[in-house]
């Protein structure tokens, strides 16, 4: 496990037909600004968090409301070579 950020993931919200996408800076952090409309009345809303050569996270919220920042750490787990789907083998 690091404690190292990861630049250059995905972050990814979904809000109906609506897909919101940002990446990872170098120190690890992400902005991803929505309409309140988007956001608004959804319950357990949840962003997902990939990059390749790590496991996948998902954050899951209570609730979203417009106007209020939300901020939540995530770490994401290097894969090992046993954990790595294998292909054609």
């Amino acid at each position: 496990v690091t404690r190292s950020p990861v630049a250059d993931a995905d972050v990814n919200y979904q809000s109906g037909a609506v897909e919101f996408v940002t990446k990872t800076d170098v120190n690890g952090n992400c902005e991803l600004v929505m309409p309140a409309a988007d956001v608004a009345g959804v319950l357990y809303p949840a962003a997902s968090v990939s990059k390749e050569g790590y496991e996948p996270q998902t954050m899951l919220f209570q609730k979203l409301e417009g106007g209020r920042n939300y901020s939540q750490s995530v770490e994401l787990v290097p894969l090992t070579d046993a954990m790595r789907p294998s292909l054609g083998r």
